[in-house]
């Protein structure tokens, strides 16, 4: 989880919680692209579940803490899996990779194939990665308490 000051919490288009005991006001966020890798991540392990005992495929969101009984608890298997597919799926679909994929003639075998190894512009991840090391919390908080 990373920690923001209050002038970037009020930029974002959904509210976020403030984080307490924290002074100046620090607020919650993180970046998504984190969760979409442990979805990924997830979903691949549900695959193997020989290779993977159950407290590796069973487990839940490792920094969330869902009481039981919440909406949105993912503490069941299946419902996570299934929110980790369509998280998967929504961050293809809203971060479309437009690069063009070519088609090329094979000679040898007479036939057409796709050519899948293209050159891709990506975002710059040692930056990203940076930028949460930047913001990571660096003490714990009480996340059970609800500051305004």
């Amino acid at each position: 989880m990373s920690a923001i000051p209050e002038a970037q919490a009020k930029m974002l288009n959904n509210k976020t919680m403030r984080i307490p005991d924290l002074s100046p006001a620090t607020y919650a966020a993180g970046l998504d692209v984190f969760h979409q890798l442990h979805c990924l991540n997830f979903v691949r392990k549900a695959l193997y579940p020989e290779h993977y005992n159950d407290s590796n495929r069973h487990h839940a969101h490792a920094t969330t803490s869902i009481p039981p009984q919440t909406p949105g608890d993912l503490s069941e298997p299946f419902d996570h899996l299934d929110h980790c597919i369509n998280n998967v799926r929504e961050a293809l679909m809203c971060n479309a990779d437009l690069t063009p994929v070519v088609v090329q003639w094979d000679p040898d075998t007479q036939w057409h194939y796709a050519h899948l190894d293209v050159v891709h512009t990506c975002k710059d991840w040692v930056a990203i990665q940076g930028w949460a090391v930047d913001h990571a919390m660096t003490q714990e908080a009480d996340l059970s308490k609800h500051v305004e």
